[in-house]
């Protein structure tokens, strides 16, 4: 593993193999946009600055594979396929997570905040979806 991390060594190597495919010269702005991120993301991941949130995750789970959430540390474990998922229910859940970074960042707030919290079961409630505690919670 390099100074860059598991997630750097991950999307380095996402960046030759999508090179490949095409057998063309590519910039890492041309990789970006196909992931569709900011290219100084982009750069900040791949060079070990930052983990991108888990919105993004999801996001780049969908065009590179489950491969990256172990790059971020994270188990794939008991992974849903997200393709699985009914597509209406896809959208609402996208939607109500594009809504709830906007708010979240709009205020400033972290996914650890009681009020970040609070914002995300109204906001998931809003697009039909239930948040019910556990005991895991």
């Amino acid at each position: 593993m390099s100074k860059k991390g598991p997630l750097g060594d991950f999307l380095e190597q996402a960046f030759i193999d999508w090179m490949g495919k095409t057998r063309e010269v590519k910039t890492q702005q041309q990789f970006a946009d196909y992931l569709g991120i900011e290219r100084s993301l982009l750069n900040h991941y791949m060079n070990g600055r930052r983990n991108p949130p888990v919105e993004t995750i999801s996001h780049l789970v969908e065009i590179l594979g489950p491969g990256i959430l172990e790059a971020v540390g994270l188990s794939t474990k008991n992974l849903v396929d997200v393709q699985s998922i009914p597509r209406s229910f896809r959208e609402r859940i996208r939607r109500a997570s594009a809504e709830v970074n906007a708010i979240m960042a709009a205020r400033g707030l972290t996914g650890e905040s009681p009020e970040a919290e609070q914002i995300t079961i109204q906001i998931f409630e809003k697009y039909g979806l239930k948040y019910t505690a556990t005991e895991n919670d």
